[in-house]
């Protein structure tokens, strides 16, 4: 098993696969977190919850992939950081880019 395997079903990391199943297949694309809305200040990733933000706060994620327009709520609309789209890809069926945000 490589480093970018999943973990074996009940492992520490099984629960990330399941908060991002519903992103399984999809393409994503590498940028900067930039927000959807005036309202909407920051986001999580779907996979292990860190949060993204344009703020300067502690442990926040800055860059990371996010939807393009395959996804049913549209391009920018979900985020993953770096770190579980290494580890997941594979076990969700990912592609990526790093075209940036923005692909639609």
């Amino acid at each position: 098993m490589s480093d970018n395997d999943p973990k074996p079903e009940g492992s520490v990391d099984q629960w990330r696969l399941n908060n991002a199943r519903h992103l399984a297949g999809l393409t994503l694309h590498f940028g900067r977190f930039t927000r959807w809305n005036e309202n909407w200040d920051h986001d999580h990733c779907a996979a292990c919850w860190a949060k993204f933000a344009e703020s300067d706060e502690p442990d926040v994620q800055h860059e990371g992939y996010t939807t393009g327009p395959d996804y049913r709520k549209g391009a920018g609309y979900e985020w993953v950081r770096s770190t579980c789209v290494a580890d997941l890809a594979n076990g969700l069926g990912w592609k990526s880019t790093s075209k940036g945000r923005n692909p639609g």
